[in-house]
Formats: C-alpha cells, sequence, structure tokens
C-alpha cells in the first residue's frame, strides 16, 4: 500500500472532510483532557486536531485495521510531537 499516495487522497483540500477538520472536532465538544478514540484513522487526519482539543492530560487513540496506516500512524505521531 502506497500510504503516501492515501495521504494526498484523503488530506487534500479538494476532500470536503479535510477541509472541515477543525469544525468536525469542535462539534464533538471534547473537554480539556478527555481521551478520544479515532476509529479507522487512516493516514492520521483528525490527529493534530483531536489532540489540540484534548489537550494536556488528554489522548487520542487512533485506531486502523491497515498495518501500514499503523506504522506510518506512529512515525507521524512521532514527526509531529503528538
Amino acid at each position: 500500500m502506497d500510504v503516501q499516495e492515501w495521504h494526498k487522497k484523503f488530506e487534500s483540500e479538494a476532500r470536503e472532510i479535510a477541509v472541515h477538520k477543525e469544525a468536525i472536532v469542535a462539534a464533538m465538544k471534547l473537554k480539556k483532557g478527555q481521551d478520544v478514540v479515532d476509529v479507522g484513522s487512516g493516514t492520521g487526519l483528525f490527529l493534530a486536531p483531536l489532540a489540540d482539543e484534548g489537550g494536556v492530560g488528554g489522548k487520542v487513540y487512533a485506531l486502523d485495521i491497515a498495518p501500514d496506516f499503523i506504522e506510518a500512524l506512529k512515525k507521524r505521531v512521532k514527526l509531529e510531537k503528538l
């Protein structure tokens, strides 16, 4: 699987969900320190906005069934210090 290709598809500004990701997370009304699960994380589109919203003490659990996405998620978390 070419994760970079999926990243381009999933996180492109041409994709409506990518454009509105912050508004989607805001609608969840997370509280600081709250944990959240991102089921079907894929490339991790929602990781940073969820981490920002949960703040210190909150955790984002990113779940996916594709081993290539899981490895890419691990790298993204380290790279972006999430």
